[in-house]
């Protein structure tokens, strides 16, 4: 096929995709303005023109006008994960809110935090805090070193952590040092793990968001959600990965061997995000989730919690 048809044929499809993009726009605008600005529903066809192609500006611009006065950290948060051009929600019908955005780190960052891991001194065992620790030292088997508290890079990491942070609080359109925790490294070796568990604790939670940053690619590690439909294709029978009414917790190893429930593989590079808590502080118990064990190589991740601030 000559080249001009082949660049036309890219053209038209890059113009229906924006053409898609608009039309979803104006939806999330509609339902927006009725809410919380009816009589400028009007505006909405100047609004797309003036901000074809740069939505997420559009909607930093929204959030400070009508809902930064008077919302909390975690409905801001949420809002703009919602709207951001680069995430796309996993998978569409969850209860969950949980987004995946490819490559929101370079193959030179990913280097330099993995090459930085190893390096330091200060990695260790991995603090394991839940109750489930009390059961099995084996709970949690990786390896970790905090590298940045509140948002703020401890003075020995590579710089390429503050970029890195700098670009999550542009996600979710609010300053870290109002709600960040810790970020840490991870290190998982052949055979380690994470058991299923909550990343706050479930009856009073700290956190609302968990931000997972893969550093390295592989066909196992992943992390699974055990409450979470997923494609099934071995036709599996295996029960939810907790009994929430009666606290009956499942060993995580079956959950793994099959795709009956929800599991994102690493990709480095690639940045998943999922909302643990609703605005009231009530624990989603889709959150429940843990990392599967790496069969072969090292898998590494940046982790970055977001809690509810002060």
């Amino acid at each position: 096929m000559p080249m001009a048809q082949l660049l036309a044929l890219a053209l038209a499809g890059m113009s229906a995709m924006a053409e898609l993009e608009a039309h979803q726009q104006e939806q999330h605008l509609t339902r927006f303005y009725a809410e919380h600005s009816p009589d400028k529903l009007g505006q909405l066809p100047h609004l797309l023109r003036k901000y074809n192609g740069s939505y997420d500006v559009m909607w930093r611009h929204l959030r400070r006008k009508y809902l930064l006065p008077s919302k909390s950290a975690h409905t801001l948060a949420l809002h703009a994960a919602e709207h951001h051009q680069g995430l796309r929600r996993i998978p569409a019908n969850s209860s969950l809110r949980l987004y995946r955005h490819p490559q929101f780190a370079n193959s030179s960052e990913v280097e330099m935090l993995i090459e930085y891991a190893d390096q330091s001194p200060e990695l260790a065992r991995s603090v394991c805090r839940g109750a489930e620790c009390h059961v099995s030292h084996t709970h949690r088997t990786s390896s970790s070193v905090v590298i940045a508290s509140n948002g703020r890079c401890y003075p020995e990491v590579p710089p390429v952590v503050a970029g890195v942070l700098e670009r999550i609080s542009e996600l979710l359109d609010s300053p870290l040092e109002e709600m960040a925790q810790d970020t840490v490294l991870v290190r998982y070796r052949a055979g380690e793990r994470y058991q299923f568990h909550y990343d706050t604790d479930r009856e009073t939670p700290t956190r609302f968001g968990t931000f997972l940053l893969y550093l390295s690619s592989h066909q196992d590690g992943e992390t699974i959600f055990p409450l979470i439909p997923g494609r099934n294709t071995q036709n599996t029978s295996l029960p939810p990965g907790v009994d929430v009414l009666n606290k009956r917790k499942q060993p995580m190893e079956p959950y793994c061997e099959t795709d009956q429930y929800l599991k994102i593989r690493p990709v480095a590079g690639d940045l998943v995000l999922f909302f643990m808590t609703d605005d009231q502080r009530r624990i989603n118990e889709a959150a429940w989730h843990g990392a599967c064990p790496v069969k072969m190589g090292t898998k590494y991740l940046s982790q970055h919690w977001i809690g509810f601030g002060p």
